[in-house]
């Protein structure tokens, strides 16, 4: 755990200030399970001990190698100070007190600049943590001075970090890099403007502390840097106040902190631009500036130059017109071959700096002469991210109609449209979702961009992309269905062409089993013509030989039916082999077996129904000979009758007369035997042919009732 150096007079300059008061200091205990998790950023422990009841904000004592004494912590400063972003968010989230100080005056955002956690205070800064406290004796920028944190160092002073903060013992970020022999921060103070002339509460500046310590590395810093001043000339930028460049580049600061982007030092490319050079660009006179060109001076010429936040930084001609939307001495310096492509030390272009500072005619003007549009600084950001983080949607828009890779992440994670969202930018966000943003990207500690929007509590922001999201979420399952419609409509035209190919199928099947059925039909004629014919002349010359019989109407029938089946069978296999040959799914295939079995089967009806017409036909016929038959057969009949009748009246009256001639002449009986023979024989000839006359008559009946009943 980082904690103050000492607490000695002799190092009055690195004490820490007096407990802080009761009321910031809530008491109780932590576990030592949540206080390991918590140092190992192991997230769950921590989550369960508070919603179990733990209060964030609980202090418990920790060795301190420094101090050489326990000294009190809570876990929002141990979280830091190993870097868990998880777990920091989840205490922030629980209520912990960023800014909360223990009895050092050490905080969490403090503890992470002395261990160089450079994303860890990042994180603290954007969550609102105080980089200049005025009742602490540790200050951010005075704790990553302390601990030589370089990096740390720079972009706090970034972030507007006051350089030359002291403490309640004097001693400011200068001293304490200077006392702790931190010869690299000591330069960095040094050019950022760091007052070297300030001293503490003994009277000791930080040279002096670098002396009486005996670092001599940190007197050589000072050496160096006084080399630079009395060897170099230096343009002052104007102040933010003044509104001039510095001020734009410093309005711009808190776009590019969290990437550590912004002014570095560049190595010149082709010389050093005059002082007077310089200050006729700030001053936006071409006219001086394109004189020097022309009497030999380098386009491409480097200078340093000095924010209004105290960096340093190597910039050129062109990076600095277009810092100050310098339209015509953009142009001009460009006609004359100023390179877009040269990079400061962390790889600033004239490009990200228009982009920056929201000149989107500056960035139209340099992509139309060969930008490169993604080029990327050391961290990852490029010209599209610093517009959308200052929320310059024209030069947004501008960057995105000339290709910028809308989705590019830099080494934080982040994206145009995360910058937009954390910064709350909503016009510019606007810009980027109509573009196509991907909002599903996170950044290195895992949020998008609509969690940072409600985080930030940038309402505007979260409504524009929940709305998107809702859209978006309407559109694919618009595009769904409209993709389930044209598929179901393909379906259906197949299935329909399908079915128009099996019934054309199945209608030329059809018309050839009609065809053949018709074909058929006319042999079986022929056959019958034949058949007719034969047994007419071969009833008209002989008789059938005995023991032969002539093969019925039926057979022939049978035999016909069975090869038109036989017929059948075969057109229904070619049928099949080239439904298959077609791709005819099954079911219009059994659709149209179905229809071809259904005309086979009318086919026999119909066949059936001719052959049931042609015996009724040829039973009526038959059924009118018999009658005819009949009438005549009764017609004879009656005349039988009559005859018998009349025969049976004449053999009635021979008996009486007979009878008579026995009963008148007894006498003669026996001269009269003859005659009485013949009389009698006469009476028999009559009774034989009256029963002639009835066996015929009821012949007749019976062939009238046969001829009825068929």
């Amino acid at each position: 755990m980082y904690m103050p150096a000492s607490r000695s007079r002799a190092n009055a300059a690195l004490r820490t200030p007096p407990p802080p008061s009761a009321d910031s200091a809530p008491g109780g205990e932590v576990p030592k399970n949540v206080l390991k998790a918590a140092e190992n950023g192991r997230v769950g422990p921590v989550r369960s001990w508070l919603n179990d009841g733990g209060k964030a904000d609980t202090f418990t004592e920790l060795p301190c190698e420094v101090a050489g004494s326990p000294v009190p912590c809570t876990l929002l400063m141990l979280a830091a100070q190993k870097e868990h972003v998880q777990i920091v968010e989840l205490l922030l989230k629980r209520g912990a007190h960023i800014n909360l100080q223990n009895s050092c005056g050490n905080t969490a955002l403090s503890a992470a600049a002395n261990h160089g956690r450079e994303r860890m205070v990042d994180v603290l800064l954007q969550h609102g943590a105080e980089m200049n406290p005025q009742d602490s004796a540790w200050a951010a920028l005075a704790a990553a001075a302390q601990g030589g944190e370089e990096r740390v160092v720079d972009l706090l002073l970034r972030r507007g970090a006051k350089i030359d903060l002291q403490n309640k013992d004097g001693g400011s970020a200068l001293v304490l890099a200077a006392a702790r022999n931190r010869p690299a921060v000591v330069l960095r103070l040094l050019r950022a403007g760091a007052d070297m002339t300030l001293r503490d509460v003994f009277g000791k500046t930080a040279l002096q502390w670098a002396k009486e310590r005996g670092h001599a590395e940190c007197v050589q810093a000072f050496k160096t840097y006084l080399g630079e001043v009395a060897t170099a000339g230096r343009s002052k930028a104007p102040s933010a106040e003044a509104g001039g460049t510095g001020a734009a580049v410093g309005a711009s600061a808190a776009a590019s902190a969290s990437s550590g982007e912004g002014g570095a030092e560049a190595e010149p490319s082709s010389g050093t631009a005059p002082e007077e050079v310089v200050q006729a660009a700030l001053r936006g006179d071409e006219a001086a500036v394109l004189t020097w060109l022309d009497g030999g001076g380098r386009v491409n010429a480097a200078f340093e130059y000095v924010f209004s936040d105290g960096l340093v930084s190597g910039v050129t001609l062109l990076m600095l017109a277009m810092m100050q939307g310098r339209e015509g001495l953009t142009e001009a310096l460009l006609q004359r071959g100023a390179d877009l492509s040269l990079q400061t030390s962390k790889g600033g272009t004239a490009l990200s700096f228009a982009a920056l500072n929201g000149c989107e005619k500056l960035v139209e003007l340099a992509l139309r002469h060969g930008a490169a549009i993604d080029l990327q600084a050391n961290t990852g950001g490029t010209a599209l991210l610093f517009a959308a983080g200052n929320g310059y949607e024209k030069a947004v828009d501008a960057l995105i109609r000339h290709g910028a890779a809308i989705n590019l992440q830099c080494h934080y994670g982040e994206t145009a449209l995360i910058r937009a969202a954390f910064f709350g930018h909503p016009a510019a966000l606007l810009c980027l979702l109509r573009a196509g943003a991907d909002v599903t990207l996170c950044n290195a500690d895992g949020n998008t961009a609509l969690q940072l929007a409600k985080e930030q509590g940038h309402t505007e922001c979260v409504r524009a992309l929940e709305e998107h999201a809702a859209a978006e979420k309407a559109a694919e399952q618009a595009a769904a269905e409209a993709a389930w419609a044209a598929g179901a409509a393909e379906r259906a035209a197949q299935r329909a062409a399908e079915e128009k190919e099996a019934a054309r199928h199945a209608e030329e099947l059809l018309a050839e089993v009609e065809a053949e059925k018709k074909r058929a039909k006319g042999k079986k004629g022929k056959k019958k013509k034949k058949a007719g014919g034969a047994g007419a002349a071969a009833g008209s010359t002989q008789e059938p030989e005995e023991g032969t019989e002539a093969p019925s109407e039926a057979d022939a029938a049978e035999a016909a039916k069975k090869a038109e089946e036989a017929r059948l069978l075969r057109l229904l296999a070619t049928l099949t082999e080239e439904r298959m040959r077609l791709g005819i799914t099954a079911e219009s295939q059994a659709a149209a077996s179905a229809e071809v079995a259904e005309a086979a089967r009318l086919d026999a009806e119909a066949e059936a129904a001719e052959e049931e017409a042609e015996e009724e036909e040829e039973a009526e016929a038959a059924a009118v000979a018999a009658l005819a038959v009949a009438k005549a057969v009764r017609a004879e009949s009656g005349a039988a009758q009559a005859a018998a009748r009349a025969a049976f009246e004449e053999a009635k009256a021979a008996l009486k007369a007979a009878a008579a001639a026995v009963s008148g002449a007894d006498s003669a009986v026996e001269g009269d035997e003859t005659a009485f023979e013949e009389a009698a024989n006469a009476a028999e000839a009559r009774g034989a042919a009256a029963a002639a006359a009835r066996a015929r008559a009821a012949a007749a009946r019976m062939a009238a009732e046969a001829a009825q009943r068929a």
